[in-house]
């Protein structure tokens, strides 16, 4: 009896402290906020030591420490509907061709941005890119996916994007910028 009891003590007090670490933050969960309010989300370090995560109210992606990291040619700006301004940068890959998915199923991946918005499907699109080539392609049936206030016609049309378009995806807007 003496033993289920003390070992039901040490399992509560292991308990308390894995509680009390989390409500304290750990080395891989700190808060980042700045004046702008393209920065009023947090960042998380995932196990990679190079791999931090934006995290707003809507959207979700990997934001890479660009030591020692070649970026793809091009980004893409947050237009609305938060966090308007903010770019989104993309490690290039060891192949090509790169593939940056969208969705709302959460990945930590350089290469997926999440978006947490009903109108969003699980895998909503995906953009490739080969060489100077940015090629926006629908995987959705139900949501969606706007270039310039277009709709692409299937699940799995695609379009090769020019700077200055628009992309939509549920309530997500963003501008593509080459170079």
């Amino acid at each position: 009896m003496t033993f289920v009891l003390a070992a039901a003590a040490i399992f509560l007090v292991a308990v308390l402290l894995i509680i009390s670490a989390k409500r304290r933050g750990s080395p891989y969960q700190a808060a980042f906020s700045s004046s702008s309010s393209a920065w009023s989300g947090r960042l998380r370090q995932s196990r990679g030591p190079r791999a931090k995560f934006y995290e707003g109210g809507w959207i979700r992606f990997a934001q890479p420490s660009g030591r020692g990291s070649e970026f793809l040619p091009g980004c893409l700006q947050v237009v609305g509907p938060e966090d308007a301004g903010l770019e989104i940068r993309f490690i290039k890959p060891d192949k090509e061709p790169a593939e940056i998915t969208f969705g709302r199923k959460h990945c930590d991946s350089y290469s997926h941005v999440e978006l947490k918005a009903l109108t969003v499907s699980r895998e909503h699109a995906v953009i490739t890119v080969e060489g100077p080539d940015w090629t926006v392609r629908s995987l959705s049936s139900k949501n969606p996916v706007r270039v310039n206030g277009q709709a692409l016609s299937d699940c799995g049309s695609s379009l090769i994007l020019r700077a200055g378009d628009t992309i939509e995806m549920g309530p997500a807007q963003f501008q593509f910028r080459q170079g």
